[in-house]
């Protein structure tokens, strides 16, 4: 029997609880092993979201990849870890928040979906890539500049250095050369299903 999961697009997905498990210091995310089908990585900080893989016969789903490719690559070798493959079908795209879809770009071999009105925001967003860059760059700093007059054993420091290093991946991966913007190829107004063959996907605004 086929399963159908429903997605309701437009909305941010980061209120999908999540099971407890032991952060990696070296991630910006805590990886989450939902069920056998459904992975579900929690940003830590600054900004916590969800992105979420789910396994299908036509080949594994995302669900929101994150801020730029440098976070979409994360993402793809921590799913080929607990995965052991990283080959992607689809890449959803809940809303047109840059947070949540700007990292499209790190699966190529992927069909990206979403709204058509996220596709036309994130084409006007575009314009913001720069400024952007240079905003993040300076939180960067300021988070290191706290970092320096607070005891660096404690936990305030622990989450000062997570979110210096969040800010730095940020900026850099804004001003990562040859960064493109890519926006949903596949868009819809009211829903979209998308067979997978032993699950389906409903996508409803």
């Amino acid at each position: 029997m086929q399963r159908v999961v429903v997605l309701v697009l437009g909305v941010c997905l980061a209120t999908i609880p999540v099971l407890a498990a032991a952060a990696d210091e070296e991630l910006p995310f805590e990886v989450q092993r939902l069920s056998d089908r459904v992975l579900v990585f929690k940003e830590l900080s600054p900004w916590e979201s969800n992105h979420v893989v789910i396994v299908s016969a036509a080949g594994l789903v995302l669900v929101d990849p994150g801020h730029t490719a440098v976070m979409g690559r994360l993402i793809r070798e921590a799913v080929a870890r607990e995965l052991g493959r990283d080959r992607f079908a689809y890449v959803i795209d809940t809303h047109d928040h840059w947070g949540h879809t700007w990292g499209n770009s790190a699966f190529p071999e992927a069909l990206v979906v979403g709204h058509e009105n996220a596709r036309r925001s994130m084409q006007a967003d575009a314009a913001n890539l720069e400024r952007r860059a240079v905003y993040m760059r300076g939180q960067a700093d300021l988070a290191a500049a706290r970092l320096a007059e607070i005891d660096p054993d404690g936990d305030e420091a622990r989450a000062a250095r997570r979110e210096r290093d969040q800010f730095d991946r940020l900026a850099a991966g804004l001003a990562e050369p040859g960064f493109t913007i890519q926006p949903p190829q596949l868009t819809f107004t009211d829903r979209l299903r998308l067979d997978l063959g032993d699950l389906s996907l409903e996508m409803t605004y």
